[in-house]
């Protein structure tokens, strides 16, 4: 049984354009002579068009659009940082 309307379709309208750079940064060097170690950080940054998501409900037969379940309007922006370190150190010998 449908949960919102009593039809079986159920369209989704998408006409979002996205746009997303992302650049990382990476340094290895020693900390001595035995431990290496990497550094390095993370940067994303998505936006998305005013453009708007729509998600209805229509009969699967006709097409005749039956209600809107959802309306997500845009424009959207995301940014997102990281920054990492890793060490290693050995434990055993190497000859």
């Amino acid at each position: 049984m449908p949960l919102y309307f009593p039809v079986t379709g159920s369209p989704f309208y998408d006409d979002n354009h996205v746009r997303k750079v992302t650049q990382e940064f990476r340094l290895s060097a020693p900390l001595s002579q035995s431990i290496d170690s990497l550094f390095g950080v993370f940067f994303t940054h998505e936006t998305t068009a005013g453009s708007d998501v729509i998600i209805g409900a229509a009969n699967a037969t006709t097409g005749a659009i039956a209600g809107q379940v959802a309306y997500l309007p845009g424009p959207t922006t995301f940014d997102e940082y990281a920054a990492f370190a890793e060490s290693d150190i050995p434990c055993y010998e190497s000859h």
